[in-house]
């Protein structure tokens, strides 16, 4: 699968900043959706029915009914096609059971809101089952919240941060770490934590989508999105700020480095 060449990230040595070579495929991702690939997104007419998985896991994004395929070639970030969701029906389901299994998680991704949610709050994604990640903006603003359950056996958890993204392209994403449960990250403020411990159970989902959630209360989000990655595993804040400025410069966005008073 054709990717974009490696985004250069700065770092601090011996003669002080010099620059690395960064490729998404050197962390090995566990889902990779990159928007700006045109060889991963099957599309026609430019509603899209497969957005693929440049991970090589083979966890695409799937929508079979027409009347809810996102569109591609409608929507750029950045000058970069992004995959357009109407805030409707649009959605991607993805396999749970690759995405469940490990004891930690990361999500990353650079969207664009393009309408404040009306009277019910409306996702940029939903894993749920067993364990709960999800993303949204609640009804009314377009702040980022986060609700979170590492295994049924804990409690629900909320984080939120004000981030100010309609029409503003921005690197959002959650990190569930078992030291201190949930993070919501929001690029140009940083990652906030809570301060709750989880269980040491396995992550477990039996039910995954981007764009919408299989949840009541919760609506498909009117956003473009232009990548989206998931770690089986909880990133340290130097890989946070890999990925993080890899994405802020090819989507155009905002990113604050995290530092490690944030762990």
């Amino acid at each position: 699968m054709r990717s974009l060449p490696p985004v250069r990230v700065g770092g601090l040595g011996r003669m002080g900043i010099h620059q690395q070579r960064f490729s998404v495929s050197s962390m090995s991702p566990t889902l990779w959706l990159d928007a700006a690939d045109p060889l991963s997104i099957i599309e026609e007419s430019g509603r899209v029915s497969q957005w693929r998985d440049k991970s090589g896991n083979g966890n695409h994004a799937l929508q079979e009914s027409t009347s809810q395929q996102p569109l591609t070639g409608t929507h750029t970030i950045n000058n970069k096609n992004a995959i357009f969701f109407d805030g409707i029906s649009n959605n991607f389901t993805l396999d749970p059971i690759k995405l469940s299994g490990s004891d930690e998680l990361t999500i990353l991704f650079a969207a664009r809101l393009e309408t404040v949610p009306d009277s019910i709050s409306r996702a940029y994604f939903g894993f749920g089952g067993n364990s709960v990640y999800r993303a949204y903006c609640n009804a009314g603003n377009d702040d980022l919240s986060l609700a979170y359950k590492h295994h049924s056996v804990d409690l629900m958890k909320y984080s939120g941060l004000t981030t100010d993204s309609l029409n503003t392209p921005q690197i959002l994403g959650v990190i569930g770490r078992k030291a201190k449960a949930a993070g919501v990250i929001c690029g140009d403020i940083g990652l906030l934590f809570n301060e709750n411990a989880a269980s040491d159970n396995a992550i477990g989902f039996t039910d995954a989508a981007v764009g919408a959630i299989n949840t009541s209360g919760y609506g498909a989000i009117n956003a473009s999105i232009g990548e989206f990655l998931v770690f089986k595993r909880a990133l340290s804040n130097f890989e946070l700020n890999n990925v993080g400025t890899y994405l802020s410069k090819k989507w155009g966005a905002q990113f604050h480095q995290i530092g490690s008073a944030e762990l």
